[in-house]
């Protein structure tokens, strides 16, 4: 079992939810030897073996009474909409 498979599995019933944004950011770091490098392919491809095409729509389950992990496209809520009186 890989580093990154044991890491995600040490979440139990937690969901794990990747913005979209960290997998662009690791694909930019996949090119190379270093070992961020490898670490970002090892990631990646083990991201890929446990959602398959499922990562987008709803996620998936890490196992029986396990999270689930899934990527979002936006992740963060939309701003607050104060009234004019709650300025002051």
């Amino acid at each position: 079992m890989s580093f990154c498979r044991i890491r995600f599995h040490q979440f139990q019933e937690n969901d794990i939810v990747i913005p979209l944004a960290v997998i662009e950011e690791i694909d930019h770091f996949k090119r190379g030897s270093q070992v961020t490098n490898l670490n970002a392919r090892e990631f990646a491809r083990t991201l890929d073996s446990l959602t398959g095409n499922s990562i987008f729509n709803g996620g998936v389950s890490l196992g029986p009474d396990k999270g689930k992990v899934q990527v979002v496209i936006f992740f963060l809520k939309p701003p607050l909409k104060l009234s004019h009186a709650e300025h002051k």
